[in-house]
């Protein structure tokens, strides 16, 4: 059993795949749209409901901004890459994101979030040293982690198997010899994007059919993962966009 946070994480948990065990919506919480989308699918689903008061949130999830709702759910459950190449096998289009060891739960929200946003078609993530899906993951991406996020055991082997699926594989690179918008990103393309502190890994790296970049005035060195993986996808829309 896991608990997750806030309106928006909470109404995208009922409606996404996991069960939803129990909702505790405190007495103090006002009225709103998003309190009465919950409601509202959870008495479609009928999931149970408490009221207690706020206190007793407060006691039960911690110091958190829960907004006076929170949920028991099950375990996250990640999707499976074999489904993700099934999925966009008959495609002339696609788009993934992979992480290579981002470890900030914030980044890793809010790289989910953009990625819902631009129509991702999944997101990668390393198994080991990498931030895996909590529930501030899911504060952080307004609760859109409840879909197509993906845990590899070997990212390497992850990037081999999209580019035997007709994927071509950008890594984020300060140092790459292009801007991310000199790349013909119109067919099915892999962004992968490096951690916080070390970039991508030497052997990822070497995965990448091409690296690009973005340019930076000085004094501005790098940008965060998040701010940076947000302008590369949208790049990818925009080029689909206007071709």
């Amino acid at each position: 059993m896991e608990y997750i946070y806030g309106r928006k994480p909470v109404f995208e948990a009922l409606r996404g795949r996991r069960r939803v065990h129990k909702i505790r919506l405190a007495q103090e919480a006002k009225p709103s749209p998003a309190i009465a989308g919950i409601l509202r699918l959870a008495a479609e689903k009928s999931v149970p409901l408490d009221r207690p008061p706020k206190r007793y949130v407060d006691d039960l999830i911690g110091d958190v901004l829960h907004q006076g709702v929170i949920a028991e759910v099950e375990p996250f459950k990640y999707a499976d890459i074999a489904d993700l190449v099934a999925s966009t096998a008959e495609n002339s289009r696609a788009l993934v994101v992979a992480l290579d060891g981002v470890t900030d739960p914030q980044n890793l929200g809010a790289v989910i979030r953009t990625a819902t946003a631009a129509a991702v078609d999944a997101i990668i993530l390393s198994k080991h040293g990498a931030a895996p899906v909590t529930a501030a993951v899911a504060k952080a991406s307004a609760g859109l982690v409840e879909y197509a996020v993906i845990v590899a055991t070997n990212l390497n082997n992850a990037i081999d198997g999209l580019k035997n699926a007709g994927f071509w594989v950008v890594g984020a690179d300060a140092a790459a010899p292009a801007p991310i918008w000199d790349l013909d990103l119109t067919g099915k393309i892999v962004l992968v994007f490096g951690g916080e502190s070390e970039g991508l890994s030497r052997l990822v790296k070497s995965k990448c059919d091409f690296l690009a970049k973005l340019p930076l005035a000085a004094p501005v060195e790098s940008l965060n993962v998040s701010a940076a993986a947000a302008v590369m996808m949208y790049e990818v829309v925009r080029q689909w966009t206007c071709s």
